[in-house]
């Protein structure tokens, strides 16, 4: 899966990473990668939430204890797709497409030296207290095989609900020497995958100042059907009510 099968879900995310090569051999990094003096600084970075992801697993092998002060959650049960799930709805495919891009970038790059490169993503995620906050998530190559193909990677999350509130996702890749045009950041606008298409026709024609019942005359489906996609647009979007959607929609590109 590449670029031009990008992700749609955690699952093609998976998918993806795990079609990447790796060395046959691998339990001989695996036995140094927490042995490591490198690591052993990291570890005890106190208030950074900290994660270390295992490439070739497809799964997450250490998360600092930090988790329980930023979100709530108790690292031990910590994984990634729990990471993705708690995603707010609106975002989340954007922060996949995100991660599966930064991941064809730097591997492209060449660039694949231990944190000489990093991507960086900035979305909304749940606390465990059922409130978002807006994070910046910093993710780096750590560790690679012999032939440079990426074994591990690093990722620090951040709250950046104080600089940075909002509801855009972005993608800035960070240390690039080749690709100029790359240097500087990539952003991601990603406004499709929350809504149907004919929910974004309904969203467009409630903008337009129309009720249920004439929106359902337009489109030749019954009230009670326009009245099921406007509450499952709520629903997929966590939000309350009718003006709540039109602004998100508004801030999404969607009207």
């Amino acid at each position: 899966m590449s670029l031009n099968h990008p992700a749609e879900n955690f699952d093609d995310l998976v998918a993806f990473i795990q079609d990447l090569p790796f060395d046959p051999d691998l339990e001989q990094y695996r036995d140094r990668l927490f042995k490591s003096r490198e690591v052993e600084r990291l570890l005890v970075l106190g208030s950074q939430f900290l994660y270390i992801f295992d490439f070739s697993r497809a799964e997450l092998v250490y998360v600092g204890a930090s988790v329980r002060q930023l979100l709530g959650y108790d690292p031990r049960r910590m994984t990634m797709k729990m990471m993705f799930d708690i995603i707010h709805p609106a975002d989340r495919i954007k922060v996949i497409k995100a991660s599966q891009k930064s991941i064809e970038i730097i591997k492209e790059s060449g660039q694949t030296t231990p944190c000489q490169v990093s991507a960086h993503v900035n979305y909304r995620i749940r606390r465990i207290c059922g409130t978002y906050i807006s994070v910046l998530r910093q993710t780096a190559v750590f560790r690679t095989d012999k032939q440079g193909n990426i074994l591990y990677s690093l990722g620090i999350l951040s709250d950046i609900s104080h600089l940075k509130p909002g509801n855009k996702v972005e993608l800035k890749i960070v240390g690039l020497i080749k690709e100029p045009e790359l240097v500087g950041g990539i952003e991601i606008s990603i406004t499709d995958g929350i809504f149907s298409q004919r929910e974004i026709e309904i969203i467009n024609l409630i903008a337009e100042g129309n009720k249920s019942a004439e929106i359902a005359e337009m489109l030749s489906i019954s009230p009670h059907t326009v009245l099921t996609h406007r509450k499952n647009m709520l629903k997929k979007a966590e939000l309350n009510n009718t003006a709540e959607l039109l602004m998100f929609s508004k801030e999404h590109g969607i009207i």
